[in-house]
């Protein structure tokens, strides 16, 4: 612009005006706010990195258990093994067995009684208890979960504002520029984050430890020394009389002392259990008393319809002298 001259002739420049925007400026009511909100990625609840962790844990319960029975059954076993090491090193003195001297008459001779004592282990008498475990069950429930929870907003505004005025007077090549600038920032930031996850489960077990199964000790054998009686069977006769028809056998019954001498003048019980009996009386026999050879004789019938075929059967005869009893079987 070409300077202006007034009355004293000197050269005034006037100062342009300023520009709403400067050369290489940015005006402030230009500048628009610059800003993004962003979420950043979720989570991902996943549970299965938690079943790898947990799942493992009930199989080393699994295992627990199954040593623990294990372990225990065995510490059982070694239990009863020192309690009968214990008990066999015990010696109590005990009848083992009773030797009963029968007089003729088949009773007891307490005076000719023996007993026969020895010493033997209490594990005779004294049977210690075996355990073991019948039955043991595991129940197992699992419960893994996972929560998770992201919230975020960023915001960023900037503002710049630069401007220049200039003034000049042209003395020559005199001149100058007056600049300003302003610059303003506003940076907004939230960040929430929240991540749950958990895992609970529950064993169940169920044993039975009960008594096992043992066979006990045998008794002590018990032994008579007395009398003895004998059986002999005649042959079967079979007679029909007035339309009955009977089948019979004579059977002798021999008595002997436990020396084996004969064993004269003892009466005989006899049992026949679906036979009729009957003692021979006369001659060699006196009824069910023994005669000088200790022998009786009895006659063991059977009634059989006439015109029925006859099928052989079998019959117990059980003879008896105080505490002896002796049972054969007959065929009639």
């Amino acid at each position: 612009m070409p300077p202006t001259t007034n009355g004293d002739s000197r050269a005034v420049s006037r100062r342009p005006r300023a520009s709403t925007r400067p050369a290489g400026g940015v005006a402030l009511g230009d500048t628009a706010p610059a800003g993004a909100g962003t979420t950043p990625a979720a989570l991902g609840a996943d549970v299965t990195d938690e079943l790898g962790r947990v799942a493992p844990t009930f199989g080393n319960v699994l295992t627990s258990v199954g040593l623990g029975v294990a372990t225990s059954q065995t510490a059982l076993d070694k239990g009863l093994v020192d309690s009968v090491r214990a008990l066999a090193d015990k010696k109590v003195k005990v009848v083992t067995d009773v030797i009963q001297t029968l007089d003729d008459d088949g009773l007891p001779d307490l005076d000719a009684t023996e007993l026969v004592t020895s010493e033997v282990s209490v594990l005779n008498f004294v049977t210690p208890t075996v355990h073991e475990w019948k039955h043991v069950r595991l129940a197992m429930d699992l419960e893994v979960g996972e929560i998770d929870r992201t919230q975020a907003m960023t915001f960023k505004r900037e503002q710049v504002a630069i401007g220049a005025n200039a003034v000049g007077m042209f003395w020559g090549f005199l001149g100058w520029f007056d600049t300003h600038d302003e610059t303003k920032r506003t940076t907004v930031t939230s960040n929430a984050r929240q991540e749950v996850d958990w895992s609970q489960g529950q064993v169940r077990v169920d044993a039975l430890l009960a008594p096992r199964e043992a066979d006990g000790f045998t008794p002590p054998a018990s032994v008579d020394i007395g009398p003895r009686l004998y059986f002999s069977q005649g042959s079967v006769t079979d007679a029909i009389s007035s339309g009955i028809r009977t089948r019979s056998v004579k059977v002798r019954i021999k008595l002997l002392k436990a020396s084996g001498a004969v064993n004269p003048s003892k009466n005989l019980v006899v049992e026949a259990t679906g036979l009729g009996i009957s003692f021979t009386t006369g001659g060699d026999f006196n009824g069910s008393t023994t005669n000088t050879d200790g022998e009786v004789e009895v006659t063991l019938s059977r009634v059989v319809p006439v015109g029925v075929t006859v099928t052989p059967r079998q019959f117990a005869v059980t003879a008896s002298l105080g505490q002896i009893r002796q049972t054969t079987q007959i065929t009639l």
